[in-house]
């Protein structure tokens, strides 16, 4: 069966999805967001669903990307936290220090993440630093530095809503950075906290995803962060043409991180039970898969 070149064949979790094909042989496909980055990622055509997602990524930073927040001299730092009463707040920084230097930045990370988090309940947020584009333990993370005539946070706050409208509609996370008169808009791949909402969103049904990727824990994730990695290079591009004198600055970056919840509240990491050092080095599907120890 030819499958049309603008489409791939979709797991039963991908959404929208349609059947081709006839009565007695019919497979469901799903619509390529953007087509010239699928292909320098994938130039013989088939997919890989295992370390796909790291292809499309790197591609879209080849051929859309303006800049990127990894530094090897120094380290990166994200907090972010949603709180119950529908609020959410982050906060980023970056430290002159060595990754082995860990003593260093792991206590600045906390410090970070306490200043962000103060007296509220939260109820989900991750904790991480971004990292070079071959770390096995890596997700991607969309970083957009947005202006506007009303200042940095007017900007993010439409750049949120327009994204949300292309089906970017769960941990989009606003804020601004120089006294701000710059938005920024960071969207780390966190199906922790997609199926908290408790909807489908980046193009995957996060429910029905879930179920099935239990059977293999790191194929479900990969292929997770592939649908995810598409749906949102897709809407980036629709976003700049919708609004090209917004968007100034558009990071593919990839980053460790360690998502909080009711599995792994901030007040049991801040206490370090466990120990934050110890579980950025887990792999990333283990945190959905497996007791956090």
């Amino acid at each position: 069966m030819q499958i049309p070149h603008e489409m791939f064949i979709a797991p039963p979790y991908a959404e929208p999805r349609f059947v081709i094909g006839t009565t007695t042989e019919a497979v469901d496909v799903a619509p390529i967001k953007n087509l010239e980055c699928w292909q320098q990622a994938f130039p013989k055509g088939e997919v890989d669903w295992l370390t796909g997602w790291r292809s499309l990524w790197v591609a879209a930073q080849d051929l859309f990307g303006t800049g990127t927040d990894y530094r090897s001299e120094r380290i990166a730092i994200e907090a972010e936290a949603y709180f119950s009463n529908g609020e959410c707040a982050s906060k980023g920084t970056a430290i002159q220090v060595q990754i082995y230097e860990s003593e260093i930045w792991v206590s600045k990370a906390l410090d970070l993440l306490a200043i962000v988090c103060g007296d509220e309940e939260v109820i989900a947020g991750c904790l991480g630093y971004v990292v070079r584009k071959s770390d096995r333990n890596a997700r991607p993370t969309l970083t957009l530095m947005v202006s506007g005539p009303g200042g940095g946070r007017e900007a993010a706050m439409m750049i949120r809503s327009e994204l949300g409208a292309l089906g970017l509609s769960a941990g989009v996370m606003p804020r601004t950075v120089r006294e701000g008169s710059v938005g920024v808009v960071k969207i780390p791949f966190m199906p922790e906290l997609y199926l908290l909402a408790g909807h489908s969103s980046y193009s995957v049904n996060w429910k029905l995803w879930r179920d099935l990727a239990k059977n293999d824990p790191s194929a479900g994730w990969a292929t997770a962060a592939l649908l995810w990695c598409d749906s949102v290079i897709g809407a980036v591009e629709k976003l700049r043409q919708k609004l090209p004198l917004m968007v100034d600055e558009v990071y593919f970056d990839f980053m460790r991180l360690v998502p909080l919840g009711e599995e792994l509240t901030p007040s049991e990491l801040l206490a370090g039970d466990p120990e934050f050092s110890e579980l950025i080095d887990q792999p990333p599907y283990s945190f959905l898969f497996s007791p956090v120890e």
